[in-house]
């Protein structure tokens, strides 16, 4: 291009408010903003458009400036049309793509191991879920936790309709140093209020939080997550760990996660795929919580793997699936209260209820692996490796305080309640031991009992038909056996209690026996 003219560059200064147009090749200096500015010239001369156009310094928002962004998808091998066709495609800002991807370390946190992360992480929570716009739908956007240790010193609340991901529970860790905090985590309301104040001042309680692909650990003999008055909570992939080597007892009764009930119920919790280690419970529940589910989750080095206690209100409708339980000190599942509890497909190694964490899979169990408070908890198709022989006291599933001993619990299809697996020892010259294994209450007043006796070579199978209310009992008892095993059923009723206890007697032949029976009721 031909030079028409060389003459003194003319500037002109001033704020960016008075910015005039200026004339081709002119110069214009804002001085508040600090942003160089050049004149496009006329139409006349060439020029595309009459205006302005900044001229790119250390001032310049670049990201701004880059004022479109049209999605391509060319690694499938093709181009994407976005708009309506392909000569009209749909333009973004640079700016609102990169806000998509919210990262704490937007915020300031390093995850390096050493620095305090505490205000960084918990900053990023509050301004990606602020309380004033958590309602609307536009901001429920996910935060992410990229690899790395991030060190806390306090406790972590969260509000509702967060969603927090880290990058797997090996590679993101937060890690709680304060022994003052009870807690890694806490939910909370919708005003930012924890414990005793949520719900307060019109506050709505906490509600659809997910967390997931990270690891919570506590430093100090606390809880690592607590989940308090909410609804449809979840936490995925999540490793909760503690601070004890060796859970010998229960400790300061911290756990991993802690549901309870402090202003309101909490309904819909899923626990999925998570790791519980190093503390002394895996999970608490605590009063009114409902509709619990664990699911594919591993407990190891515990002091009991779930305990389930009551508040003025007990927890109900509690499932765990698919789970692994192994060196657990006591039991892997606890109810201390009458609640429903369900037991299915999990594996319970040989190392769980003997008092330690070390394998020592051929001492005598001094708990049960399932320890239920009534007969309204389930185990179905649970695997047990624990091989002792059967327990007067300890048995793999225990039924407390009706003191059932069983290797099984019963399951309802509909009105029938089929309770199999139990297991007794019949003692030589037995006179009317009472059988405590098998008492009907009221609510199954009849009731009919399938039973197979064994004494030496001697063999009885047969079925008894009870009826009893307040003390009056008839019952018939049809068998057969190969030879006469010695032994007599009875039944004997309690007027006062409406109940009627299975018993025995034996003759002295010097050989003790074995009844193992299966009981069906109507409820």
């Amino acid at each position: 291009m031909a030079v028409i003219q060389i003459s003194k560059i003319q500037v002109r200064r001033g704020l960016e408010e008075n910015l005039p147009q200026l004339a081709g090749g002119e110069f214009g200096w804002s001085v508040d903003t600090q942003k160089l500015y050049i004149g496009n010239g006329t139409l006349s001369e060439g020029s595309p458009e009459v205006g302005n156009t900044e001229i790119v310094t250390a001032n310049t928002d670049i990201i701004s400036a880059i004022a479109s962004y049209v999605f391509k998808g060319q690694e499938s091998g093709y181009t994407s049309r976005t708009g309506a066709s392909a000569t009209t495609p749909v333009y973004r800002t640079l700016q609102n793509k990169l806000d998509e991807q919210i990262s704490v370390k937007d915020f300031g946190a390093l995850g390096d191991g050493t620095t305090d992360d505490t205000l960084a992480i918990q900053r990023a929570i509050d301004q990606i879920f602020p309380k004033t716009y958590y309602t609307t739908v536009g901001v429920r956007r996910k935060l992410h936790i990229p690899a790395g240790t991030y060190i806390i010193s306090d406790l972590l609340t969260v509000p509702p309709y967060a969603y927090i991901e880290g990058d797997g529970p090996l590679s993101t860790i937060i890690k709680q140093t304060d022994n003052t905090a009870d807690a890694v985590i806490k939910v909370r309301d919708s005003k930012e209020q924890i414990d005793n104040d949520m719900g307060t001042s019109a506050a709505d309680l906490p509600f659809q939080i997910y967390i997931n692909n990270l690891t919570l650990e506590n430093n100090q003999d606390n809880h690592c997550v607590v989940i308090d008055s909410s609804e449809d909570i979840t936490f995925s992939r999540v490793r909760f760990k503690g601070v004890i080597t060796s859970p010998l007892t229960a400790g300061a009764n911290k756990a991993g996660v802690y549901i309870i009930d402090t202003v309101g119920p909490t309904e819909n919790v899923l626990i999925d795929q998570c790791e519980f280690a190093n503390i002394s419970y895996g999970i608490r529940l605590v009063g009114d919580t409902s509709s619990i589910t664990i699911n594919q989750s591993v407990f190891n080095n515990l002091h009991q793997g779930l305990n389930v206690q009551a508040n003025v209100s007990s927890p109900r409708s509690v499932r765990v699936t698919n789970s692994l339980f192994d060196n657990i000190s006591a039991e892997a599942i606890k109810t201390e209260v009458e609640t429903l509890v369900i037991s299915a497909y999990n594996l319970y190694r040989a190392n769980i209820g003997r008092g330690n964490v070390s394998v020592m899979v051929s001492s005598v169990p001094t708990y049960s692996v399932i320890n239920y408070y009534t007969g309204n908890g389930y185990s179905v198709a649970d695997y047990f490796e624990r091989t002792v022989p059967h327990q007067s006291y300890y048995p793999t599933v225990y039924v407390n305080p009706l003191g059932v001993h069983t290797e099984k619990v019963s399951t309802v299809a509909g009105t029938v309640s089929d309770t199999p697996g139990y297991v007794e020892f019949v003692s030589n010259n037995a006179v009317t031991v009472t059988n405590t294994s098998c008492i009907l209450t009221s609510l199954n007043s009849s009731a009919i009992l399938d039973y197979k006796i064994i004494r030496d070579t001697s063999y009885r199978i047969g079925t008894i038909k009870v009826s009893h209310y307040y003390g009056s009992v008839i019952f018939d008892d049809e068998y057969s056996e190969n030879s006469a095993t010695g032994v007599t059923l009875t039944f004997t009723g309690n007027s006062s209690a409406n109940i009627a206890v299975l018993g025995y007697t034996s003759s002295d032949t010097g050989i003790n026996g074995t009844i193992k029976y299966t009981l069906r009721t109507f409820v």
